[in-house]
Parts: structure tokens; C-alpha cells; sequence
């Protein structure tokens, strides 16, 4: 796992507190609807991680149906619930440390089961799960290889993860840095850990994953890796 000095820790969990305190439980619900620029992102989004699921529908799961499926970093389950649909012969769950949207998420979509939990120690046995998404949550996270590697932890023998973040280039900076002074104020500072993809493709290797399929989306700002455990 990557090492943090404690004071450092503290500060994110601080600064990520704060955040969460600011962000409304149905921010992507809403936003979706009232939004312009965030339906064509999260759409654009889900478009690229229907491609994936489709491939391993079709080459991997068979029957429409991997038996466990975990959303890490779920927020209150707008794309969990989209990843439930895509799979409705498949137990979804959902982990995520905002526990006002956790909240949320059980009462707007009780075919998932939701968890309040930390990315970095997940309440689950070793082995657990067939598929795992962790869409645009690393960057977020206090140690993001650590909760890479959990995932490994929890990830059953073939299983497949699919990790999608932005690639902090200069396209995304510049409108990231527009967003969060206008729309997106709610989401100032909380980029914890930005990672070009090269350095996104080392934490997996480095945690004992086989990166099968990168492909980039949004014009180069978002990256997809679908990963194997070796």
C-alpha cells in the first residue's frame, strides 16, 4: 500500500469531510436531469462502460449473469442502478464513506444492496465478487492503492474490475477548474489524488492485476481500464 504520514491522512479525511457536508445525497440525480453538461458526461460515461459489459456478457458471464457485482465509491447509486439493469440476474451491492447518500441510495433503489463503508477496508470476505466497478472515485481517496489492492482482496479468481477515472490532462484541468469555480463548487479541492494514466496503470500492476483493455473516452479527459486478477 502506498505510505501516508497520519497528519497527511488526517488533513483528507478532513478536507473530504467538508466535501461530502456540501454535496447534496441526490447530486447526480439531479444533476442528470437539470444539467446539460453533466447528462452528456455521465452518459458519455455509462455509453463507454456499456461497451465493456457487453464484451464480457458476451465472451466472459454467459447467461447475463455474474453472481456478485460491487460498485465501490456508489455515492447515492445513480450508476449502480444503471450496472443493476445492465445485470438483473446479478446481486448488486454498493459501498461508499457519505453515509447521507448511502441513505439515499437504499430508499431510491431497494434492489441494491447498499453498504456504509471505507474503500480501504471493505466488509466483505476475500474473494466475493465477480465483477467491480470503481468509476471516478480513486481520485477522491486518501490511498488510492490501497483501495486498489482491497479490491484485489475482495475480487473472486477471473474476476474482472473495471476502473474509470480522468486523465488530468490539460483539456480536463482547464474544465475542471471552470466547473468547480461555477456549477461544480461543491466539488472545490476534493481531487485528492489526480493520476495521469500511466501512473493509474502502475498502482494496478503493482497490486497484482492484468490491465486487459484501456480505452479512453470524452475526448482523452476519461480513461477506462478493465483489469483481471492474475
Amino acid at each position: 500500500m502506498s505510505k501516508l504520514f497520519p497528519s497527511k491522512m488526517k488533513k483528507d479525511s478532513k478536507i473530504l469531510e467538508e466535501i461530502w457536508q456540501q454535496v447534496p445525497p441526490d447530486y447526480y440525480q439531479k444533476g442528470i436531469k437539470n444539467n446539460l453538461f453533466q447528462w452528456i458526461w455521465h452518459t458519455w460515461k455509462w455509453t463507454s462502460m456499456e461497451k465493456f459489459f457487453k464484451k464480457l456478457k458476451k465472451v466472459s458471464f454467459g447467461n447475463n449473469k455474474p453472481s456478485k457485482i460491487l460498485d465501490v465509491g456508489c455515492a447515492s447509486g445513480f450508476l449502480t442502478s444503471r450496472i443493476a439493469d445492465f445485470f438483473p440476474l446479478s446481486e448488486s451491492y454498493g459501498v461508499d464513506s457519505y453515509k447521507e447518500a448511502i441513505k439515499f441510495g437504499k430508499k431510491s433503489y431497494p434492489n441494491i444492496k447498499f453498504r456504509y463503508a471505507d474503500a480501504h477496508k471493505l466488509p466483505f470476505k476475500n474473494k466475493s465478487f465477480d465483477l467491480i466497478m470503481c468509476i471516478e472515485t480513486l481520485e477522491h481517496l486518501e490511498n488510492p492503492k490501497g483501495a486498489i489492492c482491497e479490491m484485489y482482496r475482495v475480487l473472486k479468481n477471473d474476476g474482472y474490475i473495471l476502473i474509470g477515472q480522468d486523465t488530468d490532462n490539460l483539456a480536463f484541468k482547464t474544465i475542471w477548474m471552470i466547473w468547480t469555480k461555477r456549477s461544480g463548487k461543491v466539488w472545490h479541492n476534493s481531487h485528492l489524488h489526480p493520476y495521469s494514466p500511466k501512473l493509474l496503470e502502475k498502482l494496478i500492476k503493482e497490486c497484482g492485476l492484468k490491465i486487459i483493455k484501456k480505452r479512453f473516452s470524452h475526448f482523452g479527459m476519461e480513461v477506462f481500464f478493465l483489469i483481471q486478477k492474475i
